[in-house]
């Protein structure tokens, strides 16, 4: 096995270091996401939020008290004293968001077709602001339809049926697939694609390379070691480098998502991830065959990123507009990270739903084979000019 111990100590020497650097990156890189994940809001569950609200009503009409009723119950009044200052001290402070004050005289202005306007203090470009404007806009229209429609009707009335009609509120479920989304388990895999791509790629070329140089060729061949030994032990070595930068991404998985990488979900995320993980050894085979030592950093860095950025490891492949999504079937990247994201959505987990799981993977060790054959046929040519 001299050629395979060849092998590990060109890595050793020259791979070492790069694969503890890319290892220590992506870490922090799952750490950082993980933390921000953390503080996103819990989608399980609904509930419509009021705005902190002053409200000042110096008119008594019942225009003014139906729409001070109908804030009492969409909105959180906050307690006040009636003095300019303290309105713009609890707007500033986030004590209110919103504060209206109902003019003297408003409610009779109003049904004369000369209204008064409001006096409104809002958190400049709030969206509180902009709700609380809607909702009283909302009611005020509401009433002088209602009015319209029935001239008649004693005002106590009018205002009666328009409060019920505004309290009629929509039924919001949140669907089971609304919180089967970027899980931390998810958000892991999408970003092994990265590492995975990048060490494997600059590892195994630069192995490669070295061991293909000219003199240390030539003097293989003078070894007493057949030619197809030697082969051999080369793959043997891509192999086994590859399956073990592979398992110590899944052993720092295991460390951070525990039990859960266990279950459907993660078993059927860590075998997509170990086919990409041959898909990575192929094109790590392939850039080998054609790039030089001193190019061999450049190409394998721009390859892993652009794929990366291409396929939606990054950004969510939602998020990328078609065209980009078009171009991006040329890329295993996105292969995988489509994969990724079915499982992660799936409740139930049979031969039917799995099938376009089981597809994209046949995609991905399409993709191996075709890096695979086109290596081999640039290996031959090169060998031949040793010859």
């Amino acid at each position: 096995m001299q050629a395979f111990k060849l092998y590990f100590r060109v890595i050793a020497r020259g791979s070492a270091a790069t694969i503890g650097v890319y290892f220590v990156l992506f870490s922090l890189l799952v750490f950082m996401f993980s933390s921000m994940e953390g503080k996103t809001a819990n989608l399980d569950s609904y509930q419509a939020r009021k705005v902190n609200t002053i409200l000042v009503n110096r008119d008594d009409s019942e225009l003014s008290n139906g729409l001070a009723a109908f804030l009492e119950e969409n909105a959180n009044l906050v307690a006040f004293t009636d003095r300019p200052q303290e309105i713009s001290d609890a707007l500033f402070y986030r004590a209110a968001e919103y504060a209206l004050t109902i003019p003297a005289g408003y409610g009779d202005a109003f049904w004369s077709g000369t209204p008064v306007p409001l006096q409104t203090t809002v958190i400049p470009d709030s969206a509180s602001g902009r709700m609380m404007d809607g909702l009283v806009r909302q009611y005020l229209q509401t009433v002088e339809l209602y009015h319209t429609a029935a001239p008649d009707k004693p005002l106590s009335v009018v205002l009666e049926e328009a409060q019920d009609d505004l309290a009629v509120r929509a039924q919001v479920e949140m669907s089971a697939s609304a919180s089967a989304g970027d899980t931390p388990l998810h958000s892991f895999f999408n970003y092994l694609s990265y590492p995975l791509l990048a060490v494997l790629c600059f590892s195994i070329t630069s192995a490669m390379l070295v061991v293909g140089r000219r003199d240390v060729r030539q003097r293989s061949l003078c070894a007493p070691v057949r030619p197809a030994s030697y082969a051999w032990q080369m793959f043997l070595g891509n192999a086994v480098l590859s399956l073990v930068i592979w398992a110590m991404y899944i052993v720092y998985a295991m460390v951070l998502h525990g039990g859960t990488l266990f279950t459907q979900e993660g078993l059927l995320l860590v075998a997509n991830s170990l086919l990409f993980a041959v898909v990575s050894l192929a094109l790590g085979f392939l850039a080998s065959s054609i790039v030089t030592v001193k190019t061999a950093a450049a190409l394998c860095n721009t390859l892993a990123l652009g794929f990366c950025f291409l396929g939606g490891a990054f950004v969510p492949q939602n998020l990328l507009s078609q065209t980009v999504r078009n171009i991006a079937v040329v890329d295993p990247v996105f292969w995988f990270i489509k994969s990724n994201d079915i499982i992660c959505s799936l409740q139930t987990y049979d031969a039917q739903t799995l099938r376009p799981v089981f597809l994209n993977m046949l995609v991905l060790v399409l993709f191996a084979a075709a890096f695979l054959a086109v290596a081999l046929l640039t290996s031959k040519y090169h060998k031949k000019q040793v010859h």
